[in-house]
This record gives C-alpha cells, structure tokens and sequence, in this order.
C-alpha cells in the first residue's frame, strides 16, 4: 500500500492518504513548502498521478522492497528516479 508516509533521500516527504472520497491522494513537501499533489491510481506497474496544483497528468513506473518498506519511483519526463523510505502508516 502507498498510504503513508515516504522519505526520499533528498530530504522530500511524500504523504499519501484517502481524500473524503476514498481516493488516494498525495501531498510533496521539501524544505516546509508543497511541491505537488495530486490524486494517484494504480494501473499494472504504474502509479497515474493527477494534480491538482497544476494541469499535469503522467505515469510513473514504481516497486515495492520485498517488506513494502522502501519504494523506487520514476521521476516524470527524467530517467531519475525517487528512493523513498517509509517512515510511517498513518
């Protein structure tokens, strides 16, 4: 499960939780200031991301550690990618 909340080794935090229609959505902090959210979906391999705080919609290829515990995340229009801890539940 993506709910939760994720470190990057940037520094970036990644909280996913329910909205109020049961929909997963995300909010992207680094440094105290939102740097995106959005609502995400699931579709095969790929986390489809719909913000909110602009016009953009992509896909983004992601894994899960063996434990769920740690998540690779393909940055959008990059090769890089986001290396993200789990830090907590909810």
């Amino acid at each position: 499960s993506f709910i939760g909340k994720w470190k990057s080794f940037e520094g970036e935090i990644i909280s996913v939780s329910l909205n109020e229609n049961n929909e997963a959505y995300f909010r992207r902090i680094y440094d105290n200031q939102l740097q995106s959210e959005g609502a995400l979906t699931v579709d095969e391999n790929f986390i489809v991301i719909e913000r909110v705080d602009s016009a953009d919609t992509y896909k983004l290829k992601y894994a899960f550690s063996t434990d769920a515990q740690t998540l690779v995340v393909m940055k959008p229009y990059s090769n890089k990618a986001w290396l993200l801890n789990r830090i907590s539940y909810y």
